[in-house]
């Protein structure tokens, strides 16, 4: 996030959103919302007001693996570091989970749910899944979305922020 405000980078992150995928939302009406609220507000030129929920994909066993492997390597040690799927997520399907979980007030306007790979350095880059996205998120989102009773999404978008990208839109 760097020296970013929570609610400076999730405008950032809605606004590349809005370019990547051509939405036509006036990028002068996007503001932050205080919880429960979704996290940003912006104003569709056909669609009228929308919302944005926000969700960082880091799988944080991943990370912690990641930085013992860097570890180790720095202080010469041969040791592999042993991955132990216990302690490994999958970030796009958890983060998903979560905010199904949640309630937000949003008065009939409709949300969009963004989730992100912020990839600002390295260590982040490498937990984007190394395959095709729409193929991972037939096995991994699709499910969830599937058994979700009532989903206050209108729209799921996967946002690569490294490479900038939109991996996935669902539907």
């Amino acid at each position: 996030m760097g020296s970013k405000t929570q609610p400076e980078h999730d405008r950032a992150v809605v606004l590349e959103l809005i370019g990547l995928a051509k939405l036509d939302i006036d990028p002068e009406t996007v503001e932050s919302r205080p919880p429960p609220e979704p996290d940003v507000h912006g104003v569709s030129a056909s669609e009228g007001p929308v919302y944005f929920e926000l969700g960082r994909l880091l799988d944080q066993g991943i990370q912690k693996l990641r930085l013992e492997g860097f570890r180790r390597a720095w202080a010469r040690d041969p040791t592999p570091v042993s991955m132990n799927d216990q302690f490994v997520g999958l970030p796009e399907r958890d983060m998903l989970k979560q905010k199904l979980g949640k309630s937000y007030i949003n008065n009939g306007v409709p949300i969009d749910l963004v989730l992100y790979y912020d990839a600002e350095n390295a260590l982040v880059a490498g937990g984007i899944p190394p395959i095709e996205f729409s193929e991972h998120a037939k096995h991994v989102m699709l499910p969830v979305l599937a058994v979700s009773s009532r989903s206050p999404f209108r729209r799921v978008w996967v946002l690569e922020r490294f490479r900038p990208s939109v991996l996935w839109k669902y539907p």
